[in-house]
């Protein structure tokens, strides 16, 4: 499911549905929809005028991570790539063991 903060800085800021709808020109009910995960994939436009409203940037309401994505992620603000968190020395050789290697694990081994 699609998660956003779009609520927790909503209310950090005192603003109702109603209210941040107003400001975006998008509908209190769309919003409460993307605030609960029940619809993905908003507009570039959308994801915008919900920053802009906000005072965040994309990144931070619609691409939060965790501590589990050890991947960089886009800021869509700036086009630059941004660590979401730093690999550990056990994750670093993880997923190339056996790469190129050529050798195939059967049930005969």
């Amino acid at each position: 499911m699609f998660r956003t903060r779009i609520r927790e800085y909503r209310k950090e800021l005192g603003l109702t549905l109603m209210e941040l709808g107003r400001r975006t020109n998008i509908s209190p009910g769309y919003l409460c929809h993307l605030e609960r995960g029940t619809r993905a994939n908003p507009s570039i436009n959308t994801m915008n005028a919900i920053c802009t409203a906000l005072g965040r940037n994309i990144q931070e309401v619609f691409f939060q991570t965790t501590e589990h994505n050890r991947y960089p992620i886009r800021d869509l603000n700036t086009g630059t790539n941004t660590s979401c968190c730093k690999r550990s020395d056990s994750n670093a050789g993880r997923g190339k063991e056996n790469k190129g290697t050529g050798t195939q694990k059967t049930a005969d081994n």
